[in-house]
């Protein structure tokens, strides 16, 4: 096979179109380095994003969202390089899978949302023993979907993010002091303030 041949493949067009085999291996280059692409890009933003310090949730958040714009950037390119007039099939193909994945991601949305907020307010943090709807156990790990917690018991509880932001949140952790209600029985015959100062020197 030599260049011409190559030249001739390339140029040959998909029967009942105007689009040339060229044209859909360019396109699907572009789609798949495009994915590679937006890969590296979010794990380095998040691995930056860690280093400095900021919430591992919001880190993680914002490379997918990241991810997510560089694949459909990508996607665009690549159909556009199809011949589809790519504004027009974006229009279309959103009103249709907007309801799709309104119905079918309406979960996974709102944990993500949930996490989002569970980073800017960060009612906890790793290490923290709280209280959430009745659940306490120590934080273990905050993502951006999931939360998950162990129990004095070693139990490992997960819980989806949104269920964590509509539920009342109890920090044991957050302040270095708080009060401990305790009742201590005496016999009616022992001396009660030496009961006290004995109480008293031992907290």
């Amino acid at each position: 096979m030599n260049i011409q041949d190559i030249e001739t493949f390339i140029n040959h067009k998909i029967p009942f179109t105007d689009v040339t085999i060229g044209n859909v291996l360019l396109a699907a280059a572009v789609i798949i380095i495009g994915y590679f692409v937006a890969v590296i890009v979010s794990k380095y933003i998040q691995k930056v994003m860690l280093k400095a310090k900021m919430a591992k949730i919001l880190a993680e958040f914002t490379s997918k969202v990241v991810k997510i714009l560089i694949i459909i950037f990508a996607l665009s390119l690549g159909i556009s390089l199809l011949g589809v007039d790519v504004g027009s099939a974006v229009l279309g193909f959103s009103v249709v899978s907007g309801f799709i994945l309104g119905f079918a991601f309406q979960e996974t949305l709102g944990n993500l949302a949930a996490g989002f907020m569970i980073a800017i307010t960060k009612p906890f943090r790793d290490g923290d023993y709280v209280d959430i709807g009745g659940k306490a156990g120590t934080i273990n790990s905050v993502g951006a979907s999931i939360t998950t917690l162990t129990t004095v018991d070693n139990k490992r509880i997960i819980i989806p993010n949104n269920k964590i932001w509509g539920e009342p949140i109890i920090n044991y952790t957050a302040l270095d002091k708080r009060m401990i209600d305790m009742r201590i029985g005496i016999s009616y015959k022992d001396n009660m303030d030496k009961a006290i100062k004995v109480t008293l020197d031992v907290i």
